[in-house]
């Protein structure tokens, strides 16, 4: 008898391992959406950056072109003017029209200076924007091989769940109804799934309680099943090597 109790005592030690690695698994098969997104979330951000710049390129030119647009118009004005010039009857008309051209003038050399800083800008926003791309395709091709190893791992994770499945059924087999039983129940009611702990220096490894000094003895000699006062946790001892 006291073999027996101690086989299938530590016969659902590896039970609850085949439970607890059948949950790890889980979870890792079942995180994988998160931990795609995640990842997407990064190359998403590397690609609205990009976008911004390029919007950005995008304003800086319209601003060009309607300066240069406006360059154009005052030159016409500017010739309209100077043919006026020449055709002018008397001195204020003349100086009218000298006025309105030099006026002209005035407007369109300030419109160039900002024309020569918005192409500065426009070519300093390029050289970025390239550089920004250059940055997106690195973490593009980080993030496939990021995402193959994630996809392979879950393979892997799920080939293994079927070889946990069949041998926590193989271990449910060997073990006594009654006791199967009873684990399944104290596992039910335990937030983390642990039903069976070992219990060390007289202390319960589950709860980090101090179990009675005559519980402790019994697990020590191995003849009966013993549960923790306190988390009711199945416990069991093992001889240190």
């Amino acid at each position: 008898m006291p073999e027996t109790t101690k086989e299938q005592t530590y016969r659902l030690v590896a039970l609850q391992q085949v439970e607890t690695d059948i949950k790890i698994n889980k979870a890792s098969i079942e995180n994988l959406p998160d931990k795609l997104a995640k990842i997407d979330a990064e190359l998403n951000h590397a690609e609205e950056i990009v976008n911004k710049n390029e919007a950005l390129l995008k304003d800086y030119s319209q601003k060009y072109r309607s300066y240069e647009s406006d360059t154009e118009i005052n030159r016409s004005k500017i010739k309209k003017s100077e043919t006026k010039l020449e055709s002018v009857k008397n001195n204020k008309e003349y100086q009218s029209s000298l006025k309105e051209i030099s006026e002209l003038k005035s407007k369109n050399s300030k419109i160039e200076d900002d024309m020569i800083q918005y192409l500065d800008k426009i070519d300093e926003i390029e050289d970025e924007i390239k550089s920004l791309k250059n940055d997106y395709k690195k973490i593009a091709e980080r993030i496939k091989i990021k995402k193959n190893e994630l996809k392979n791992q879950v393979k892997n994770d799920e080939q293994e769940l079927i070889q946990l499945y069949a041998e926590r059924d193989k271990i449910i087999e060997s073990v006594q109804k009654d006791l199967i039983k009873k684990f399944l129940i104290i596992q039910e009611k335990q937030p983390n799934g642990v039903a069976i702990v070992q219990a060390k220096n007289s202390i319960c490894c589950g709860c980090n309680m101090n179990i009675p000094p005559q519980m402790y003895n019994n697990l020590q000699r191995c003849n009966s099943l013993e549960f923790c006062p306190f988390c009711n946790r199945i416990l069991y001892w093992q001889q240190e090597e």
